[in-house]
């Protein structure tokens, strides 16, 4: 498991491109949160690669001891 409070970055590759993204980082304290922010690329990518990058996310252990919070900036 990474430090917790040190960044995490996960990239989601199709070929050699990025095309989503995440800086993940987990609170010190025992039970805190995690946050996590997500990218994806602009315009079309690859089907089921904005969901590897939540899969990815979800499946670190500092975020599997984390509470979850999610937040959606609105439109």
């Amino acid at each position: 498991m990474a430090d917790p409070g040190t960044p995490r970055h996960i990239e989601i590759k199709d070929d050699d491109q990025t095309v989503a993204a995440a800086e993940v980082t987990a609170s010190q304290e025992d039970g805190g949160t995690a946050q996590a922010s997500l990218h994806a690329a602009s315009g079309h990518i690859a089907p089921g690669s904005r969901a590897s990058l939540v899969d990815a996310v979800m499946d670190l252990p500092e975020v599997k001891a984390s509470a979850v919070e999610s937040h959606c900036p609105a439109r």
